[in-house]
């Protein structure tokens, strides 16, 4: 976690943010994971949102929430991705970003990510 000012940016609320770099840029996916809930069932609904930072208008970089599965007790367990997540930021600075995801069934566990789109 970064304290203050980061690269010029002040976080949203508060005196402390989350900052998630790629340098050098490689085309990578780089990813913070933000939640880890596990015992879910089939049906279950997951609501997540945070405020990210984009001034890149329908360009890169930017950023979005995803989730993939995983098994109860281990978050880095990939039992599949949700091919589902938010949309991205519009460039305007500081933007909310949410989605709900609705558990498939079989799955047990969700680790919710922070993704950063180079």
């Amino acid at each position: 976690m970064n304290v203050g000012a980061t690269a010029g940016v002040n976080p949203y609320e508060g005196s402390r943010m989350l900052s998630v770099s790629e340098s050098p840029n490689n085309d990578n996916t780089p990813q913070a994971y933000i939640a880890f809930i596990e015992n879910l069932s089939g049906g279950d609904q997951v609501t997540a949102s945070f405020y990210g930072w984009d001034v890149t208008e329908g360009g890169n970089p930017s950023l979005r929430i995803w989730a993939a599965y995983a098994l109860n007790g281990d978050i880095n367990d990939y039992q599949g991705s949700t091919s589902e997540g938010s949309g991205y930021p519009s460039g305007i600075g500081w933007e909310k970003l949410e989605h709900t995801w609705t558990i498939e069934s079989g799955k047990e566990a969700l680790v919710i990510q922070a993704r950063l789109y180079s």
